[in-house]
This record gives C-alpha cells, sequence and structure tokens, in this order.
C-alpha cells in the first residue's frame, strides 16, 4: 500500500512537471528517479512522497547551472543516506523485540522454578533451561548494543546530509530527511522501551527468586534440625529402655 501510494504521487508529479518541460527524456529521467525512491526511502510508519524528491532534480537541460548539479547530488545523498537509515532501524527495532521477548520468557521460567524447588529433579532441569535462555538473552543483548552503536553513527551521517542540503539550497530534501530521522527515533524508542520494561520484569522476579530460594532453604534446615532432634530422642529411650 505505501509503494503504490507513493508511485502514484510520484507519477502525477513527474506528469506535471514534464508539461513544464521541453525536454521529454528529463521528464521521464525524472519518473525513473521516483520509482526508485519510491522502492528506497518507505520507511516505516511514514509515507514517503517520491514525488518531492522527483520535483527536486532539476530536468530542464537549460538550467543545469553548477548549483543545479549541486543540488541533483545532494537530492540523491539523502536518497542512498535514507536507505541506510530505514535498513539500520529495521534492525534495530527487531533486535529490541527479540531480546524482549527472550527475557519474558526467561522471567516465565523463573517463576516455574519458584513453583517446583520442592522437587528436586523437575527443579534441576528447569535451572539448565534458565541457564540456556540467561545466555541467549546476554546474546540479543550484545547485538542490540553494537546496532545501537551503528545506528548512533547513521543518525550522524543523516544529521550531516541535512545541513549539506541546507546549505546547497535543496531545503525539500533537507525536510525530508529531517521527517524520516525524527520517525526511525521514535520507532526505536518505543522497541527500546519494550526491552526496558521486560529488564525491569527480570529484576523484580529475579529479587523474589533469592526470597523464595532463602525461605526454601530455611524450611530444609528447620526440617533436618526436627530430625536430628528426632533421632536423639529416639536414642535415649532406647538407651533408657535398655537400662531397665
Amino acid at each position: 500500500m505505501l509503494r503504490r501510494a507513493c508511485t502514484a504521487s510520484a507519477r502525477l508529479a513527474a506528469s506535471a512537471h514534464a508539461r513544464g518541460s521541453t525536454k521529454h527524456g528529463a521528464a521521464v529521467t525524472a519518473w525513473a528517479f521516483a520509482r526508485r525512491a519510491g522502492r528506497l526511502l518507505a520507511l516505516p510508519g511514514v509515507c514517503i512522497a517520491a514525488a518531492a524528491v522527483a520535483v527536486e532534480l532539476q530536468d530542464d537541460a537549460g538550467a543545469m547551472t553548477s548549483e543545479a548539479l549541486v543540488r541533483n547530488a545532494v537530492a540523491v545523498n539523502v536518497d542512498a543516506v535514507s536507505a541506510v537509515l530505514s535498513q539500520t532501524t529495521i534492525a534495530l527495532v527487531q533486535a529490541h523485540k527479540s531480546y524482549a521477548q527472550t527475557v519474558f520468557g526467561l522471567v516465565g521460567l523463573m517463576h516455574e522454578h519458584f513453583a517446583v524447588l520442592a522437587y528436586s529433579g523437575v527443579e534441576s532441569a528447569l535451572w539448565q533451561d534458565m541457564i540456556i535462555m540467561r545466555t541467549d538473552a546476554h546474546e540479543r543483548k550484545a547485538r542490540v548494543t553494537q546496532l545501537e552503536v551503528l545506528m548512533d553513527s547513521v543518525t550522524r551521517l543523516v544529521q550531516a546530509a541535512i545541513d549539506v542540503a541546507h546549505s546547497a539550497g535543496a531545503d525539500l530534501s533537507a525536510v525530508m530527511a529531517a521527517e524520516r530521522l525524527l520517525s526511525a527515533q521514535q520507532l526505536v524508542r518505543d522497541a527500546k522501551s519494550a526491552s526496558q520494561d521486560a529488564e525491569v520484569q527480570l529484576t523484580h522476579t529475579h529479587a523474589l527468586s533469592i526470597e523464595a530460594e532463602s525461605r526454601h532453604e530455611e524450611r530444609r534446615r528447620n526440617a533436618r534440625s526436627r530430625n536430628r532432634r528426632g533421632d536423639g530422642a529416639d536414642a535415649r529411650t532406647a538407651s533408657s529402655d535398655d537400662d531397665q
């Protein structure tokens, strides 16, 4: 749906722009670029009007001054940078989701572990599963951290492209890049919030786990103490019977 909307918008812009141009070939070039931009620049949650990129390009052969060539190059640069931003955002959002799912799975195993502390066989099996899932969570967290570092670099890259676009007079390209960056940052914030919620749940459950294991160990000590007292009483009773 997003691609069809962007393609239709680009077709209308290219057609209108072609009517004002004496060069049919230039209009075809603008339309081809708009179609490519519609495919590459569609960031999740945002409908990118590829027609704007087509209009940004100067397709009048008589107007191909050095300034126009710079603006054309800037528009292409924004295209490329936006593609990098889109793919990095998708990867980081997916990494956050995978990490959050793994952490919530670990929380569930920990709650099951509470319920079977008295059953050594089942408790041991669950403990092994928890170790495996905890290792998986650490690996996914490391992947999130790696992509966050990459996202910081990509953000600086987009901001630099925005500054260049403004300096070159390609204000429309600058505005479009800024909108894509804001959308990407919002998507990442939402995904990161889910990861943080999972970590809060894990911390809380870990505290409950320590309390549950402490109570279980205390019950075991009390049970052993009662058994020893019972064995001592039995021994004294047996000795008294022998004396009689």
